[in-house]
């Protein structure tokens, strides 16, 4: 499960230059803790949620008085990236200029990075199934940085097989590689977390039934936590969550959680509004019907 770790390129001129950098280099540097000067004008390509994380923590590196603008091609609507993680991001002060795309980047004479851009419109659809972008000719125009960091997706890195080469099986998911199993953003690409966990789940259970026909383990079923007549109470009455605690906007300049972990209090009755998925795994057909 090593996931899609290798950002994509914008392929344009420019992009090489120094203080423009890929979302997941920038990311790794915060977390050791290294000391980065982004200037008080970032500018944020894409639209993820990578670039997402990308921009709310430059946010808080430029400080209030700073500016980190995304740039997206499509709009608001079109974002890969969760409602929720939006509105973060729009609460948090970080400018989104919508149907937008680079089409090269240049240094300028003050020490800055000026980014031509052009303007686009959505017409019919791409493979995705999203309204495809399409530039506006004639509407190109610069914007002007002190760092850029570019955000527009993540490939898997091969670079430890020799034939950079992965085969699954479908149906059990080992690789070429006998007893090696794989799943997840490996060999799906960037894809929700849920298919990667139905993959090592997959691949568990494969695991588990072939250590079972080679006698190496014994297999004893669990038995199931509650009984019929209590899943039916479970299925009778919704238990409502507390609300997320968050901090106050005004207070989002630094790297403290934005949610607060729960007290000991909350942490327990959260709990207990378990759904036992593990005894019944599709109990989320009752719960979520629209979305299952």
């Amino acid at each position: 499960g090593i996931g899609a770790q290798k950002s994509r390129q914008l392929r344009i001129p420019g992009e090489e230059l120094s203080g423009v950098t890929d979302q997941l280099t920038f990311l790794s540097k915060i977390r050791q803790h290294e000391n980065i000067r982004l200037g008080k004008r970032v500018a944020v390509i894409g639209g993820g949620l990578s670039a997402i994380d990308a921009a709310r923590t430059a946010k808080r590196l430029v400080g209030n008085d700073g500016k980190v603008t995304m740039l997206y091609r499509r709009t608001k609507a079109e974002m890969p990236a969760g409602l929720d993680e939006i509105t973060a991001l729009l609460d948090e002060g970080v400018e989104l200029l919508e149907l937008i795309a680079p089409v090269s980047i240049q240094s300028s004479n003050n020490g800055k990075l000026s980014i031509k851009c052009i303007k686009m419109q959505l017409k019919g659809s791409d493979e995705s199934g999203r309204r495809k972008p399409v530039p506006v000719n004639g509407s190109e125009f610069n914007l002007e940085f002190d760092n850029i960091i570019t955000a527009i997706g993540q490939d898997v890195e091969l670079d430890f097989l020799s034939e950079k080469i992965l085969s699954v099986d479908n149906k059990t998911n080992e690789t070429q590689f006998p007893n090696i199993f794989a799943g997840g953003d490996a060999i799906r690409g960037a894809d929700p977390l849920i298919n990667a966990m139905s993959d090592g789940r997959k691949a568990a259970q494969n695991i588990i039934q072939k250590s079972i026909e080679r006698e190496q383990i014994t297999f004893k079923k669990a038995a199931s936590k509650l009984s019929p007549l209590e899943f039916q109470k479970k299925l009778a009455y919704r238990e409502v969550g507390i609300s997320s605690p968050e901090i106050e906007l005004d207070k989002r300049i630094s790297f403290d959680l934005v949610h607060p972990v729960l007290d000991e209090d909350a942490a327990v009755k959260e709990a207990q509004r378990c759904l036992f998925c593990d005894d019944v795994c599709n109990i989320c057909v009752a719960v979520r019907p629209t979305s299952a």
